[in-house]
């Protein structure tokens, strides 16, 4: 809702320069539309190549070469997943790996969820 991204971008109110919101649906999208690079999670890095995430670009390579051809670039910070594992850039299949620069190591703990909840913007 129109409500939940406003609280939800607050966090981020002082912190960024600009803060794009968008409802386009895929990653490939974005980066042709907005000719940018992204800060994300490494579980939603292990889902951007899925291929019901890929199939309107022709699937997985075809979503990785319009990316590739965008000159997106994608900051990648490791998360802890459910069971307790921590995922990181070696989690991204190898082929897509080269789309991605891992954050440094100090802020690999700190999901978007985590943020928004210490600043009192839980969800």
């Amino acid at each position: 809702t129109r409500e939940e991204t406003l609280r939800r971008a607050g966090a981020f109110l002082g912190r960024w320069p600009v803060l794009v919101v968008s409802d386009m649906p895929a990653f490939v999208t974005m980066a042709e539309a907005f000719h940018c690079s992204f800060a994300l999670g490494a579980d939603t890095a292990t889902r951007i190549f899925l291929p019901h995430y890929c199939e309107a670009f022709g699937g997985p390579i075809g979503a990785y070469t319009r990316l590739k051809q965008s000159g997106v670039r994608f900051l990648l910070f490791s998360r802890l997943d459910s069971f307790g594992r921590l995922r990181t850039r070696a989690d991204v299949p190898s082929l897509f790996q080269d789309l991605f620069d891992e954050a440094p190591e100090f802020l690999h703990r700190f999901s978007s969820t985590a943020v928004r909840t210490a600043s009192g913007i839980a969800g």
